[in-house]
């Protein structure tokens, strides 16, 4: 069950990394409120995480899995450019 809470964890994490970003900085509030509540409902999965994963093991998957999801949604969706 753990790898399910950390599986729905990543997902909100990237969902409010982007609805952040569509907050055109905090500027679009409805953007930027759900993109915090989004975070903190990622972090409460992570919590549930790692009562039965390695907290080292989820949250270097959390970190990794996320760096990667966010960089190719920014790309995608956001047409931003992935610079060196």
């Amino acid at each position: 069950m753990g790898y399910v809470y950390l599986m729905a964890a990543m997902a909100a994490c990237v969902a409010g990394s982007s609805l952040l970003t569509a907050s055109n900085g905090m500027k679009k509030r409805f953007y930027a409120v759900s993109g915090v509540v989004v975070f903190v409902i990622s972090y409460v999965l992570l919590s549930r995480a790692i009562l039965t994963i390695n907290i080292s093991i989820a949250y270097a998957v959390f970190c990794g899995v996320g760096i990667v999801l966010s960089g190719l949604i920014s790309a995608v969706v956001f047409k931003q450019k992935m610079t060196k």
